[in-house]
């Protein structure tokens, strides 16, 4: 057993909290944004009406996408990208070159009909929510990639400084006191939901930085390729590039489902037909060239953890295999890690356990911001600026964050598709209002001072049983609804916002019940401390 000394406990004690007192905000943003993205695309299918519809994982894509595709005026030499729908994206995506503007096209088609839908103008989860949590949406020189990787860093010390600082952890994880006065309640729920998913807190981050590898580690990676950074993002990535001809092409794009099938054909015999080897995206590369080619790509294994990052690229015109590549057992390792990050495999419950685990980081962050806090209004009777803005950061941070998510939802239920205001779209207005309620959260709780924390959890409970009610009214889909037609990322939705209004609601009354049972302390203490004088003085 090895032994700590209390210098160095007494270290690991002031390192925890001061750094987790420097990052803890910044690490509950990331926190609270990484447990949305788990289910960014059923978030997605919320915010995006369109998105609503059942899908199969084997729709045939020659009667779907190939009358848009042929009736397409791309550029000469540009690339076409399919999305291949699946259950939590049940549409055909398609991503194009305009030949006569120069500018990025983008079509979604029903997967039944092959008809173009009308899309929502917002950025929903998977472009607004989902980047939040990884880059900040601070993209000056990648600064925001940077501040979380830093993030991350700090969060391993943190996790690995916190196991040090508890002599019994786990028994202090099996300890909690509710009845106890506040502080020792938090205390407990730091400790309890800190241990709860310690390997996930310590995976989390190291998997977070090795996707982003290419940024964080630009120069070593590219030393090997003479610094062309894209030769080394096209290795690690088993990538594969075919110069172009510089011939136009006569030849007419033919049936890509017996690409798909060849390919799909291929990975199974491979695997000895275990598991499900479907291919996510289909690519068509230079377009209108002598040289044009298709490649099908394997990007997520769905019944396993991993990247699968199977690329297979045949001849648009002899359907000839130019290039089949296959993760070595170095990338494979780096898929994995990369996969458990990404978490887009076919498993609800462990999809839902993703989830409870961010949350619980975010309410193991929370209490620790909370101790935090509590010892600075304590110490803070001689600075009681300092003590304001440090429950208004606090507030701001967590609470606040809450209901700028819940006003985010609300306008985009509220605005339409034609909105405009001040030269700006839907989509950014919808992200106008969430950084103007964060704004003004924090300004709130710099004006209310401890009151704050009632009138924003009032907030979240109003906020999100109005994006709830929201959702019925502007699509009809009520919660019933969606489960009679399986529209279950709908459903789903509406019951994390109810419950996180009943959570609200919950939470305002264990506050309530706190602050009774201290009044009642202090009187029953007043009135012992009278006592004595009263005696004396009949005496």
């Amino acid at each position: 057993m090895i032994k700590v000394s209390e210098d160095f406990r007494r270290t690991m004690w002031w390192l925890h909290s001061w750094a987790g007192a420097g990052l803890a905000g910044l690490l509950f943003v990331i926190f609270w944004f990484g447990t949305l993205s788990v289910f960014d695309q059923e978030i997605d299918q919320w915010m995006k009406p369109e998105l609503r519809i059942t899908s199969g994982d084997n729709i045939a894509l020659d009667p779907i996408a190939l009358p848009q595709l042929q009736a397409l005026d791309v550029a000469q030499g540009s690339e076409i990208m399919i999305v291949r729908p699946e259950q939590r994206w049940p549409t055909v995506d398609i991503y194009y070159t305009d030949r006569a503007t120069g500018e990025d096209g983008f079509l979604r088609l029903d997967p039944h009909t092959g008809a173009a839908l009308k899309q929502t103008n917002s950025l929903a989860a998977t472009d607004f929510l989902f980047p939040m949590h990884y880059s900040l949406h601070a993209s000056w020189q990648n600064i925001g990639y940077w501040i979380v990787a830093f993030a991350a860093l700090s969060m391993l010390v943190l996790v690995i400084s916190g196991v040090f600082i508890h002599r019994k952890i786990i028994e202090e994880f099996f300890t909690l006191r509710p009845k106890k006065p506040a502080r020792r309640v938090i205390l407990d729920l730091h400790t309890l939901f800190g241990v709860a998913a310690l390997p996930f807190y310590v995976i989390m981050p190291l998997s977070g930085i090795m996707i982003f590898a290419t940024t964080y580690f630009a120069g070593p990676l590219s030393l090997p390729f003479a610094g062309d950074l894209a030769a080394a993002e096209r290795v690690l990535d088993n990538g594969f590039e075919r110069p172009l001809a510089g011939q136009a092409s006569t030849t007419s794009l033919g049936g890509i489902d017996t690409f798909i099938k060849r390919a799909e054909d291929i990975w199974r015999q491979a695997s000895g037909a275990q598991g499900r080897e479907r291919s996510d995206f289909v690519y068509l590369h230079n377009m209108h060239d002598e040289n044009a080619y298709i490649s099908v790509e394997r990007y997520y294994e769905r019944d396993g953890v991993g990247m699968a990052l199977n690329h297979i690229a045949f001849d648009l015109k002899t359907g000839e295999i130019l290039s089949l590549v296959n993760p070595t057992p170095v990338q494979q390792v780096l898929a994995w890690l990369k996969g458990f990050h990404f978490v887009q495999f076919d498993h609800w419950a462990l999809r839902w356990l993703y989830f409870c685990g961010g949350l619980s980081g975010c309410i193991m962050i929370a209490c620790g911001f909370l101790l935090w806090m509590n010892a600075r209004l304590r110490k803070g009777a001689k600075a009681p600026a300092k003590v304001r803005a440090a429950r208004a950061f606090t507030i701001g941070t967590m609470t606040g964050t809450l209901c700028a998510t819940a006003c985010f939802f609300i306008a985009n239920r509220l605005l339409t598709n034609a909105a405009e205001l001040a030269g700006f779209d839907r989509a950014a207005l919808e992200v106008w209002a969430f950084f103007g309620v964060w704004i003004a959260a924090f300004a709130h709780a710099a004006l209310r001072g401890r009151a704050a924390w009632k009138d924003q959890l009032w907030a979240i409970a109003v906020l999100t049983i109005a994006a709830a009610a929201l959702n019925w009214i502007t699509t009809g889909d009520w919660l019933m609804a969606s489960m009679s037609q399986s529209l279950w990322a709908v459903a789903g939705m509406d019951i994390v916002l109810l419950t996180t209004a009943l959570t609200a609601l919950l939470t305002l009354k264990a506050m309530a019940r706190q602050e009774a049972g201290l009044e009642k302390q202090s009187g029953s203490i007043g009135s012992s401390q009278m006592q004595p004088r009263m005696s004396g003085q009949a005496e």
